[in-house]
C-alpha cells in the first residue's frame, strides 16, 4: 500500500468489486453456495414470524379464557403447536445451513490459498527479488480469511438480516403504521451514526493493516533469515524491531478504530432503547384504551429489534477492512506472470548445449549495466567458467542462461534458437543447477 493511500474511503463501486471478486471464487462451489443461499433465505423469512407468532399465542390464551367457543385457529394449543413446528424447521435448516456453510466456506478458503500457491510459482524472478516474502505471505493470508469472512459476515450472516429487517418492518406496519414509522426512524438514525464515521473508519482500517503487515512481514524475515540475524547477533534488534512496529505502530491504530467502533456501538444502543420505550409507552396507552392487545404489544416489541441493522451496519466496517485486504492481494494475483510458452515456439526438444551469446547488454530495470556488449559461442561439450569479482555479473549470466530474465539489447541464444522463442521449460529442464546455497524442503 502507498502512504498516500492511507486515506482513501471506499466507495460502493470498490465494495461491489470486492463483493464480485469473492463471488467469483464462489462459483467453483455454485451448486452447494445457491442452495446454502435458499436455505438461508427461508430461515431469514421464518425467523421473522416467530414474535408475531407468540404475539398471537399470549392473545389466544386471553381469548381461550374467556369465550366458551373457540375456533381451531385461535386455540393457544394450535398457535402452540404451530410455533413448536416453525421452530423446529428453523433448527432443522440452521443444522443443515452449519453443515453446508462450513463445507463451502473451507473449499473456498483452501482453494484461494493453492490458487495464490501456484500464482507465486509462475511469477517471474524478479518479482520475489523486489518483494519481502513475509508481506506477501501476510497479504494473501489475510485475503483468503477476508474472503471466509465475506461469506459468512457480509453475504451468509447479512442476507438473512435484510430479508428478516424487511420482513418484520411491514408485519409491524400491517399491525401499527405508526409504530412502523417509529422503528424505521429509529433505524435511520442508528445508521446515521455509523455512516459519517465511514471515512474515519475506512482511514483507521488502511493504516492498521498496513502497520500489520509491515509487522509480521518484518517477523516472517527474522524468522527465514535466522542464520544471516544469527551471523551479526543482531537478535535483540531485530526483537525491538519487531516490537515496536507491533506496540508503538500496529496496536495504536488498531486501538483507534477499536474505541471509535465502540463509540458507534454505544450511540445505537441508546437510540435502540429509546424508540422501544416510545413504542412500549404508546402500546400500553392503546392496551388501556382496549385500541391494542398485550400480545400484540410482545409481537411488536419482538419484531422491533436493532439486532438485524445493528449487525447489518457495523458488518461495514468488516466488509473495507476484507476487501482492502482483497484488493492488496489482488494486485499480487494479477502481476503477470513468466511467458513459459512463447507464441513464436520454435525449439521444444531438450537442448544440445550449443550456447551463444550476441552482443549482450542488460541492466536491472533503469539501473547501470550490468552486462555490456557480450559476446561469445560455446560448442556442445566444452566447459568453460565465470571469474570475477563480486558484482560484476557472473550471477547474471547465469540468470540469463536461465531466462530468469532476457537481454535489454543482443540476445541469448540455444542451438541457434533466441531464449525468447524457447520454452522456459526446455530450458530449465536441460540445464543442471548446484546451488550455493543447500535448501531442504520440509518433506525431503
Amino acid at each position: 500500500m502507498e502512504p498516500g493511500e492511507v486515506n482513501k474511503t471506499l466507495g460502493f463501486r470498490e465494495i461491489l468489486r470486492g463483493l464480485r471478486t469473492v463471488i467469483s471464487y464462489a462459483e467453483e462451489q455454485k451448486k452447494d453456495f445457491d442452495r446454502l443461499l435458499a436455505i438461508t433465505i427461508a430461515l431469514a423469512v421464518l425467523s421473522a414470524f416467530t414474535p408475531y407468532i407468540w404475539g398471537l399465542f399470549v392473545d389466544s390464551i386471553t381469548f381461550f379464557v374467556e369465550h366458551e367457543n373457540v375456533s381451531v385457529f385461535k386455540n393457544p394449543f394450535f398457535v402452540l403447536g404451530l410455533w413448536f413446528v416453525v421452530l423446529s424447521t428453523i433448527h432443522t435448516l440452521e443444522w443443515l445451513k452449519s453443515l453446508k456453510a462450513k463445507k463451502v466456506e473451507e473449499t473456498i478458503r483452501h482453494t484461494y490459498r493453492i490458487k495464490a500457491h501456484r500464482h507465486l510459482l509462475l511469477l517471474p524472478i524478479s518479482f520475489h527479488v523486489h518483494n519481502k516474502a513475509g508481506e506477501v505471505a501476510e497479504k494473501l493470508s489475510r485475503a483468503s480469511n477476508s474472503i471466509y469472512d465475506i461469506l459468512t459476515q457480509t453475504i451468509l450472516d447479512n442476507l438473512p438480516n435484510i430479508i428478516t429487517l424487511l420482513v418484520m418492518l411491514v408485519i409491524v406496519f400491517s399491525m401499527n403504521p405508526l409504530f412502523g414509522v417509529i422503528a424505521v426512524v429509529g433505524f435511520s438514525i442508528s445508521a446515521i451514526i455509523s455512516f459519517r464515521n465511514l471515512k474515519f473508519m475506512a482511514s483507521a482500517q488502511r493504516e492498521m493493516q498496513k502497520y500489520f503487515k509491515e509487522a509480521y512481514g518484518k517477523m516472517a524475515d527474522n524468522i527465514s533469515n535466522f542464520r544471516i540475524v544469527k551471523d551479526f547477533s543482531t537478535e535483540e534488534f531485530e526483537h525491538k524491531n519487531v516490537f515496536d512496529k507491533f506496540m508503538h505502530l500496529a496496536l495504536p491504530n488498531w486501538q483507534k478504530f477499536f474505541n471509535k467502533g465502540r463509540n458507534n456501538s454505544f450511540a445505537q444502543s441508546w437510540v435502540s432503547t429509546l424508540t422501544r420505550i416510545i413504542i412500549i409507552s404508546l402500546s400500553l396507552y392503546e392496551i388501556l384504551h382496549s385500541e391494542m392487545t398485550v400480545g400484540q404489544l410482545i409481537a411488536i416489541n419482538g419484531l422491533i429489534s436493532f439486532g438485524p441493522i445493528t449487525t447489518l451496519i457495523n458488518t461495514r466496517y468488516r466488509l473495507q477492512n476484507s476487501i482492502i485486504a482483497i484488493e492488496d492481494a489482488e494486485e499480487i494475483l494479477s502481476t503477470p506472470t513468466e511467458i513459459y510458452n512463447p507464441r513464436n515456439t520454435s525449439h521444444t526438444k531438450q537442448l544440445t548445449g550449443a550456447v551463444e551469446f550476441n552482443n549482450v547488454s542488460f541492466s536491472y530495470e533503469a539501473g547501470e549495466p550490468i552486462i555490456k556488449n557480450l559476446s561469445f559461442k560455446v560448442r556442445p561439450g566444452e566447459a568453460i567458467a565465470f571469474v570475477g569479482e563480486s558484482g560484476v555479473g557472473k550471477s547474471t549470466l547465469v540468470d540469463l542462461l536461465l531466462a530468469y530474465y532476457f537481454p535489454t539489447e543482443g540476445s541469448v541464444i540455444y542451438d541457434d534458437v533466441e531464449t525468447t522463442k524457447i520454452p522456459l521449460k526446455t530450458i530449465r529442464q536441460s540445464i543442471g543447477v548446484v546451488p550455493q546455497e543447500i535448501t531442504l524442503f520440509n518433506d525431503t
